[in-house]
Order: C-alpha cells, then structure tokens, then sequence
C-alpha cells in the first residue's frame, strides 16, 4: 500500500475556516474520484459535528472519517489524508503534525493575521526537528469578503508581508458553509466558497496521480 499524502489545514486560532475548509476539501479530493480520509484531531471535534449523519457515519463518495487522531500512527488505506488539527497554540498541535507532510495555514484577512502568521510558522519549524517531512505549504484566506474595505485593505498587505506564501484561489465567505452546522452529514453547499476550496483541490491532482 502506497503511503498516502497527509495535508492538514491549520491555523493559529479558532474561527478562521479551518475545519469547513479541511472538511469541504476532503469532500472535494472523493468527488474527484481519489481515495480520501479525513482525520478529526481537534479536541472540540467540530468536524465529527458537521460531517456525521444521524448513525454516526460520514455518506459522502470516496471519503473515510476517522474522529480519533490515534489513526496518524498507523497505515491508512487512501490517496490523500485531510487532517483538522487543534489551533497550532494548543500544546497537542505539535503531536498531531508529527505525522503530517504538508501545512495549509487557513487565515483571515484581518490584522490578527498579520501579526500571528510568525507565530504559527514558528510551531511548523519547531516540530520540523522530529518531522523533517513536514512543510508550510502556504496561506490560505478564508471567508473573504471582497466587498469589506478593510478585509480588501488586509489582503493587500499580506500579499506585501507574505507573497511568497500566499495561496490561491482565496476563499470568499459563503453563507451556506458557515452554517453547515445545521445540516449534519450533508455535504458541502453550492456556492462560491465551496467552488473555490474544488479549484484549490484541483493542484494537488497531479501529486495524487503521479502525473
């Protein structure tokens, strides 16, 4: 069994995406025709919440839920592993991304994010010392709202503090994802968010199918 590829979608606080971003990707990579897992690491277990159906299972194609991180530490039968880590503060973060390949640091476009995005990284280099695999990917922007001045006036700088990292596409706010909540097991709704998270699905096809 070849070694699938672990991304985990992480952040340095709560309430910038993550777990929609980390679950509506999982959804996408089964779309797509790729064996997925996606692994709810996060102590608040948000992701089990919103992904579950009624009977505790997640229904969607191609996709393998695990609510317990304690799966990191062995084989997993998929192409490409979607974990939700705790907030990269938490001290179990690091146990968590000792297992991981690749970082998508899900921000906001607000100052916070600016001030905090070394801090995460920091916690990336830390725990590279007894995970050399592992890799900041990049930023990704969450929620964005194009028609917020100051959020437009946020992305600009970050663009200016971290071009190099900066992921594409950003992903605009979407009402329907925020309230997924509401629609346990269902998956991800059309709309532009979810639009965006299937386009930035898309580059890791080629990863995924050694293309």
């Amino acid at each position: 069994m070849a070694e699938p590829l672990i991304l985990a979608l992480a952040s340095h606080k709560g309430g910038t995406g993550r777990t929609t971003t980390a679950l509506t990707l999982a959804w996408a990579f089964g779309q797509a025709g790729h064996k997925a897992a996606f692994v709810d690491a996060d102590e608040q277990h948000s992701a089990s919440l919103l992904a579950l159906d009624a009977q505790g299972r997640c229904p969607w194609p191609g996709v393998q839920f695990y609510a317990n991180p304690e799966v990191l530490h062995r084989p997993i039968d998929a192409d490409v592993v979607v974990v939700d880590p705790p907030a990269l503060t938490a001290p179990t973060a690091a146990l968590v991304l000792r297992h991981v390949h690749g970082v998508i640091l899900t921000c906001l476009a607000d100052p916070m994010s600016i001030r905090t995005v070394p801090a995460a990284a920091a916690v990336i280099e830390h725990t590279k010392v007894e995970n050399p695999r592992l890799e900041l990917l990049g930023l990704l922007i969450c929620m964005y709202r194009a028609e917020d001045p100051v959020q437009a006036a946020m992305l600009t700088r970050m663009h200016q503090a971290h071009r190099d990292l900066l992921l594409d596409p950003v992903i605009p706010f979407q009402a329907s994802l925020r309230d997924w909540p509401m629609r346990p097991g269902s998956p991800p709704a059309e709309g532009s968010g979810r639009e965006a998270i299937v386009t930035f699905a898309h580059h890791f096809g080629p990863i995924l199918t050694g293309a």
